[in-house]
Order: structure tokens, then C-alpha cells, then sequence
């Protein structure tokens, strides 16, 4: 057995990332008479779909984009690692694919479109300059985020034309999904509340005295001391669902216009006043059959979209080394 390195670049280079080089290294077995010039490892294919290929050199370098968010201990774990190269295979394999039948079934991407989503997303940022900077940051060539673009847009087409004849639900199918499954539009007891929270309990109990004898306002108080983000908004929180916080859970059997004591949280000491209540109760049909609509067609699409993919994998000619894959291991090395 001997140690090869596959490298991301021809040139005996290899990949930066957060401070520290990775370098891909492949245990592989090699005859005496194996040699550089007859056996170049970055040029071997490692995963083929139909006509297209990947070379350990391309899926060095996937694979070194993948783990560039990770430290260097994160990228030689096991689990992280395994998922990366399944993510590239899966990515791979899913693009051809995409690509073939929209070939096949005159799905075109029109220059158009793609121009227009380019400003789009250019629009975002306040200038050139800032949009080509965030590109930096995510170690992406203007090309590479072009092309991940446009098969983004690509397969939103595919899509389209896949579920182009689903049809969509009778009304009878949402009621009837409705009455099966009420237990989902099912709403707990809420209280609205407005709170102050405090770091301090003798601040929280002074400023409750305050509350208690009238002498301030708790929307007067909640902005100068709270230290809880509604603070901002007199200290209202709005409606809360029982079960949500047990400090709040507290206040549930009190009346509308109750103030409470100083309660303790993880989150420091509480003073909560309730200003209404609304009793369980289940979603009425009609305020919901918007959302069991969406959940038709979603799964729906879904469907249509598994079911075309697996028979777009039956048919299709998918060849993965999967010893040279699997035996692909990192190295990291400080930066000096």
C-alpha cells in the first residue's frame, strides 16, 4: 500500500481554507510498476453518469469547497467527512440527470431569464463592488456562482414541467383531510402579555412596587429597564401559547388585568401582567383550507418529482468508485 495524494490542482498545490491547508489524501494499492505518468490519480474517474464524468481532481475540489466552513478537526470526522462525499455524489448524479431530460424534453433556459435573476440578486446589494465581496467570502468565482445559478433556474423549470398536469385538490379532499386530522388545528389556551425583565431580583421587586401602588406605568417602565427584546415595545409580548415557557405558564389560571409577583427564569426575573385570554379551540375548515390547499400540491409535486427521479436513476448508466471514494481521507497542515 502506498499514500498518494490527490490533489485539487495539477500542479502539486493544494487547498486553504480558514487559516489551514487540507490535504485529500487517498490510501490506494499501486503494482511496482505504477508510476505518476501511468497512473495519474486526479485525471481517474470516480463517478460517471451516462456520458458525463468526474475526476478525483473535480471531486477533490468539491469536497474541499464542502468542508471550507469547518475547523480542522471538524473535517477529519468520520461523519462529517462521509456526508460531504455523499452530498457530491447525490449533487452530481442529480444534475446530469437534470440536465439530459431538459435536453431531451426542449426545456431551455433562456437568457432572458437568467439575466434577470442575475439582477435580481445583484439588486440585493447596494453596489458591484459589495456583491463580488460576498462572493469572496463564500470562496466562489463569479463562474461558479453563475452556473450554480443557472441550474438552480434549470431545475425550477424541470419542475414546472413535471407537475404541469398534477391535478390540484377537490374541495371534498381538503374537508375530508380536515376531519381526519382536526388534532393538527388544534390551538392551545393563549394569554397577552406584557412583561419587564430584569438581571437583578431587588430591581424587579422595586420596580413591581412601583407598578402595584400606581405610581408608574408598566409601558412607561418596560423600555428604561427591561432587558428583554419586547422592552422595546412597552413590554408587550403579545399572545403566548400555554406550554411555551413555564414562567408564563404561571399566569394561565389568572384573570385579564393581573399582575404578578417577581417570577424567576433562566432568563432573569419577571414581572407579567396578562391583558386578555382566548380559550382552546380548534381552526375553524375555512380559515385553514388555504394551508391544507398548499400541503396538497406540495406533496403532491413531491411525489411526481421522486417518482421522476427514480425512474431517471433506473434508466440511466451510473458508474461510482466506491473504494476510491470512500478511502479519500484529509490532512491538515497550520498556515505559517
Amino acid at each position: 500500500m502506498s499514500l498518494l495524494e490527490v490533489r485539487v490542482h495539477s500542479t502539486y498545490s493544494v487547498v486553504r481554507c480558514a487559516g489551514f491547508f487540507i490535504f485529500l489524501l487517498v490510501f490506494t494499492s499501486c503494482s511496482p510498476q505504477c508510476t505518476p505518468g501511468t497512473q495519474s490519480l486526479s485525471n481517474r474517474v470516480v463517478i460517471q453518469v451516462d456520458d458525463s464524468e468526474m475526476s478525483a481532481q473535480e471531486f477533490a475540489s468539491r469536497l474541499a469547497e464542502r468542508l471550507k466552513n469547518y475547523d480542522a478537526l471538524a473535517v477529519k470526522e468520520d461523519r462529517i467527512l462521509s456526508k460531504a462525499k455523499q452530498d457530491i455524489v447525490r449533487d452530481f448524479i442529480l444534475k446530469v440527470l437534470t440536465e439530459n431530460w431538459a435536453q431531451s424534453n426542449q426545456v431551455i433556459l433562456r437568457k432572458e431569464d437568467i439575466d434577470a435573476q442575475i439582477n435580481d440578486i445583484r439588486n440585493q446589494y447596494p453596489d458591484d463592488l459589495t456583491f463580488r465581496q460576498k462572493l469572496i467570502e463564500e470562496n466562489l468565482t463569479y463562474e461558479e456562482w453563475l452556473e450554480k445559478m443557472k441550474f438552480s433556474l434549470l431545475q425550477n423549470l424541470v419542475m414546472k414541467k413535471l407537475i404541469e398536469d398534477t391535478k390540484p385538490p377537490e374541495q371534498s379532499e381538503l374537508k375530508a383531510y380536515y376531519e381526519s386530522n382536526k388534532d393538527l388545528f388544534k390551538k392551545a389556551r393563549q394569554v397577552k402579555l406584557r412583561q419587564i425583565v430584569l438581571k437583578n431580583e431587588n430591581d424587579a421587586k422595586s420596580i413591581r412596587s412601583e407598578i402595584h401602588k400606581k405610581k408608574k406605568q408598566m409601558e412607561d417602565l418596560a423600555p428604561k429597564f427591561s432587558i428583554a427584546p419586547e422592552g422595546l415595545n412597552k413590554g408587550e409580548l403579545g399572545w403566548v401559547e400555554e406550554g411555551t415557557l413555564e414562567v408564563f405558564d404561571k399566569v394561565f389560571d389568572q384573570p385579564t388585568g393581573y399582575l404578578s409577583g417577581v417570577l424567576k427564569s433562566p432568563y432573569g426575573y419577571h414581572i407579567i401582567k396578562v391583558l386578555d385570554k382566548r380559550n382552546a379551540m380548534t381552526v375553524k375548515f375555512e380559515d385553514v383550507k388555504d394551508k391544507i390547499y398548499k400541503v396538497f400540491i406540495q406533496n403532491r409535486e413531491q411525489a411526481a418529482y421522486s417518482k421522476w427521479l427514480e425512474n431517471e436513476i433506473r434508466k440511466a448508466k451510473v458508474m461510482k468508485d466506491e473504494a476510491f471514494i470512500e478511502n479519500i481521507k484529509i490532512e491538515t497542515r497550520d498556515e505559517y
